[in-house]
């Protein structure tokens, strides 16, 4: 808000400053359930940005918005006796939330940037309907990721992508052994980027290493110290089987589930080191992996009872679960029926 004494700075050039403040204060105060006299708006430009301005120029105002904001989706209506109000905006109600939503069920962002993000986006709406947006606030309270690049990354990668350019990086992976942790960590490795998939609120790169004859799907997030090279992608058309080249959409089509089924304590046991990280990109802080006095890789999940079967049947050559039984007895049933179906 200016200072006071300012007064006469602004009234002078009115007319300049009054377009954008008067569409400020519609796209703020009013909305098709919260209207605005325009002896009001007056009062709004003189209270929060010290203009003083009268009705004609508001109406004029008004206009110029609607001419110079039909090709942005803006519209204000006003009628005499009903007031004023932003008809049509930039981003309807409907598309925020679908965007809200879409950032804070990723968990390829911290909690802090989604709520920036979000934050932001609510600027699109009047305040009166941001009140039904509280439950952005929660976004902390779901798994995510602790990187802080990763928007820097997705940046990066598709410059890398749009030009047609290789990638040196280091992947970060979770083992359970923290020699082959920082021994992993330090490798640099190299691979041409082909497309970027959001796939359950998680980023992946799909793409191909050097040295590999096939496509590999990379956590984004996992990704460090990203440089662009001056080396063209391999082919995609080079790669055993993908001599038409890759189909993106059937490629990204893959089984996603959600289920709202009872929360469950399971313990299951890890067979290969390599696995853990499975554990961990699922469920993040609701799994405990640990070494059992046997030696061998155990770890404790909290999760909806029927995703973690289908989970468990998806990693079922190395996860086992142990407990509960009654789970354990619906995975063996699974088992058994998918048996009959391919033992012909």
């Amino acid at each position: 808000m200016p200072s006071k004494g300012s007064r006469s700075e602004y009234s002078g050039q009115s007319k300049r400053y009054a377009l954008v403040r008067v569409y400020e204060i519609l796209k703020e105060y009013t909305d098709e359930d919260h209207h605005m006299k325009q002896s009001e708006l007056v009062d709004k430009l003189c209270e929060l940005y010290d203009l003083n301005v009268n009705r004609k120029l508001i109406a004029e105002k008004i206009e110029d918005i609607n001419y110079l904001g039909k090709d942005y989706g803006l519209e204000v209506s006003s009628e005499k006796g009903s007031g004023t109000y932003l008809l049509g905006r930039m981003f309807e109600k409907s598309e925020i939330r679908f965007l809200i939503d879409a950032v804070f069920s990723s968990r390829s962002i911290g909690q802090k940037q989604a709520l920036e993000i979000t934050n932001k986006l609510q600027k699109f709406l009047s305040k009166y309907e941001r009140k039904s947006f509280k439950y952005v606030a929660k976004s902390g309270e779901i798994t995510r990721t602790d990187s802080k690049s990763v928007l820097y990354n997705i940046d990066t990668l598709l410059t890398a992508i749009e030009g047609g350019k290789k990638i040196s990086f280091n992947y970060n992976r979770e083992y359970l052994d923290q020699e082959k942790n920082e021994k992993k960590k330090n490798q640099i490795k190299t691979a041409s980027p082909y497309y970027l998939v959001n796939n359950q609120g998680k980023y992946y790169l799909v793409c191909n290493i050097d040295w590999f004859n096939d496509i590999t799907n990379l956590r984004v997030e996992r990704m460090s110290n990203i440089v662009i090279l001056d080396e063209d992608v391999r082919d995609v058309k080079t790669i055993p089987g993908l001599e038409k080249g890759l189909d993106i959409s059937k490629y990204a089509n893959a089984n996603i589930y959600m289920f709202a089924t009872d929360t469950i304590n399971a313990n299951i046991r890890i067979d290969s080191d390599y696995s853990v990280a499975y554990v961990l990109d699922w469920f993040g802080d609701n799994a405990r992996v640990y070494k059992g006095d046997d030696g061998r890789i155990y770890a404790r999940i909290t999760a909806s009872e029927w995703a973690l079967i289908y989970w468990c049947l998806q990693y079922g050559e190395t996860i086992e679960l142990l407990e509960p039984h009654t789970t354990r007895e619906k995975i063996k049933e699974i088992v058994d029926k998918m048996h009959n179906n391919y033992k012909d």
